[in-house]
């Protein structure tokens, strides 16, 4: 097995258990699930749903209301859901041993860009194999947003993934919310 379709494999793996028991663990409506890559670190799940979204409202309004900004924010912020990393520990082990020989070793800064890439490309493709597997079938009454991001990202990477792993009328509904971020 090359390199590639090693971390696509880990990745698959480790996210598919993670999001299966998040849905049996939390019987909510969710609305947005992504695998996300924080700085230059091992890839994990980030999900939100309904009820974690009007908790999250609730515990960071100002005064009775929340700005529509704070809204907005809240309801698309991976880093602010209570549901971060969830499975990390159980899942993810041999995701985070692999991730650290191949991009946390000595190697040249340009060859870390490269394999960084390999890692993200593959994070787009689970998230699209979950979709059309079904795991992310029945656990809300609407469509679910999927993504693969990366964060801070300095390209179009979150943008062209958004668009590449739903369909339109999801991607317009997190795209109206998010255009000014791009």
């Amino acid at each position: 097995m090359d390199r590639k379709e090693k971390i696509y494999k880990l990745l698959l793996n480790a996210t598919e258990k993670s999001f299966t028991e998040l849905f049996e663990k939390y019987n909510e409506q969710f609305y947005y699930c992504s695998l996300v890559m924080m700085d230059c670190s091992t890839p994990c799940i980030s999900a939100l749903s309904m009820k974690a979204y009007q908790q999250l409202l609730e515990d960071n309004a100002d005064g009775n209301n929340s700005s529509e900004e704070d809204k907005i924010y809240f309801k698309w912020c991976y880093a602010e859901s209570p549901f971060l990393g969830f499975g990390y520990k159980e899942y993810f082990k041999e995701v985070d041993e692999f991730f650290f020989r191949d991009v946390l070793s000595e190697i040249p800064y340009e060859e870390v860009e490269m394999r960084i890439n390999d890692w993200l490309i593959s994070m787009r493709d689970v998230m699209k194999t979950l979709k059309d597997k079904g795991i992310f079938e029945n656990v809300s009454n609407s469509k679910i947003f999927l993504t693969a991001e990366q964060h801070p990202s300095e390209t179009d990477y979150n943008l062209e993934n958004a668009k590449y792993i739903n369909d339109n009328a999801v991607f317009e509904i997190w795209y109206k919310d998010n255009r000014d971020l791009y």
